[in-house]
């Protein structure tokens, strides 16, 4: 029995991938009037032809039997927990990084003052649409504290990914002798 682990069998799941994209399927052949004994060729091609759909598919249960192997190893490994972990902190930068680009809120009395302002203008207010003031909502000490919640969680999230990758390496799964074995036919192990 083979073990991988759980870096290694990313590449090799790659590997494997590319070694059934290459498996090319065809269904037909081309013959010519000069060809001798076409039906010799038609067999001989189904026979290829069957060979690639036998080899396709036994990549293919093994590449999945790999990714179940993969999935319950990190779920034992706590390494699921901590890329959900990871999702979360990414779409909470992502919010963050939003509201940490507005504009901050004006001081009070400035903001009294435009709209008096607006109010007084001798202008007709309704010629050219409607005049405003805009006001950000939050403080500048909020928008700050945004920033530095950013940089928190994306400390968090190296974090994170480092134990993820510790995880990863460290972390094991078992082929069987016959994946071992169709893997070696296919120059994979």
């Amino acid at each position: 029995m083979t073990k991988l682990s759980l870096r290694k069998s990313a590449a090799v799941q790659n590997e494997i991938r590319n070694a059934i994209k290459e498996l090319n399927l065809v269904g037909t052949i081309s013959l010519t009037e000069f060809d001798v004994g076409p039906e010799e060729k038609v067999n001989k091609r189904h026979g290829e032809a069957w060979d690639i759909i036998n080899r396709r598919d036994q990549l293919t249960a093994v590449l999945y039997r790999i990714r179940s192997a993969v999935s319950t190893a990190n779920q034992l490994s706590g390494i699921s927990d901590m890329l959900a972990t990871v999702a979360m902190i990414e779409t909470r930068i992502k919010d963050l990084e939003t509201a940490s680009k507005f504009t901050a809120r004006t001081d009070s009395v400035e903001v009294t003052a435009r709209v008096e302002k607006l109010r007084n203008t001798k202008e007709d207010r309704f010629s050219y649409g409607e005049r405003t003031v805009e006001v950000g909502l939050f403080s500048e000490g909020e928008i700050a504290g945004f920033k530095n919640t950013i940089a928190e969680l994306k400390r968090q999230r190296q974090n994170i990914r480092d134990k993820v990758l510790e995880a990863n390496i460290r972390s094991e799964i078992t082929l069987s002798e016959e994946d071992s074995a169709i893997l070696s036919t296919a120059g994979i192990l």
